[in-house]
């Protein structure tokens, strides 16, 4: 799954006190750690944090600037304690629980993640962070439902914050509500207009609601700004070799999209091989869309959680014909 940034939290949402310090004391060094954090100077971030904690090892918030440090560095063990150290001395503080579940999330451990979210939206329902990392957890899990609830609440409290428009985007798309993603992404991209994803996922929703033209241009945009992304390439090769409409449809171009998306040469996602399938099917080439299409089914994971629709493929394909999509019509 992509985002717009990685998951990262803002130290200036954690300063708590309202007065600039003198540098020497402890919310000084603090405060000097912060900005080292913020230029993404590790080391020095952590080593003035460690002198705030030796001149007042009760200071909670300096735990909470230390644990993001040490994340940064995939310290996650360190960062995990001085996370429980914060809660020990003040458990009131949102920022820890979105600290700690962020660590969690790194793990793949999403309920424990999404149980520190919520406590974070408890302490504080105004936290539009809180909420959409909460969104993205539920998304990450396949419960789009939560995740669109979660990002209606962050957009609402961040209406200028262009990662909840994607992952409500990405959702909406899942569930197959196209026009609704269109217009996220529409929101998206005038923040973010140089947003290769953004146009993917405008694309796929315009595929699937018909309109192939605008879908092909959408595609066509992400890759010029990215041309190495996978699911663009992915999704414009499914457009030229599964449209129900032939004009746009074209085999050839469409096992060259395939191929071009270097994840298939990795062996690492098997719903790139049936993409590949597809398209030699399309090109007329019957024994290296069955090849492919059987890789698929004999990958364990991805072939017993789609067996029905694989097999269902592969009996077109071993009767030389091509498999196109239909447009659900409401």
């Amino acid at each position: 799954m992509r985002f717009i940034g990685a998951l990262l939290i803002p130290l200036a949402v954690i300063s708590l006190l309202h007065a600039q310090p003198e540098p020497m004391d402890a919310e000084g060094f603090r405060l000097r750690g912060k900005q080292f954090y913020e230029k993404r100077e590790l080391d020095k971030s952590i080593k003035a944090f460690d002198e705030a904690l030796r001149l007042n090892p009760k200071l909670a918030v300096a735990y909470v600037n230390r644990a993001l440090a040490l994340r940064g560095k995939g310290e996650h063990e360190k960062a995990m304690k001085d996370c429980e150290t914060a809660i020990g001395f003040d458990p009131k503080i949102p920022h820890i629980y979105t600290t700690r579940g962020a660590l969690f999330l790194d793990k793949g451990k999403h309920d424990e993640a999404i149980k520190d979210f919520t406590e974070a939206i408890k302490l504080d329902p105004t936290f539009g962070f809180a909420i959409r990392v909460r969104g993205d957890t539920w998304y990450a899990k396949g419960e789009w439902e939560k995740a669109v609830k979660d990002y209606d609440d962050s957009i609402r409290l961040n209406p200028k914050e262009a990662n909840g428009y994607w992952g409500r985007a990405k959702s909406l798309n899942v569930l197959g509500e196209f026009g609704r993603a269109i217009e996220d992404c529409n929101s998206l991209l005038n923040l973010t207009p140089n947003f290769s994803p953004g146009y993917q996922q405008r694309g796929l929703a315009r595929m699937f609601s018909g309109d192939f033209d605008s879908a092909l241009k959408d595609f066509d945009k992400s890759l010029e700004l990215d041309p190495k992304n996978s699911d663009a390439l992915n999704d414009r090769s499914v457009l030229r070799s599964s449209c129900p409409d032939a004009k746009f449809r074209g085999g050839v171009k469409a096992i060259e999209d395939a191929k071009n998306d270097r994840e298939i040469y990795e062996w690492k996602e098997p719903h790139l091989w049936t993409t590949l399938a597809n398209a030699y099917a399309e090109a007329g080439n019957y024994a290296e869309a069955v090849k492919w299409q059987k890789k698929a089914i004999d990958h364990e994971g991805y072939g017993k959680a789609h067996e029905p629709q694989l097999r269902a493929t592969l009996k077109l394909y071993e009767k030389s014909k091509p498999s196109h999509f239909q447009i659900k019509k409401k």
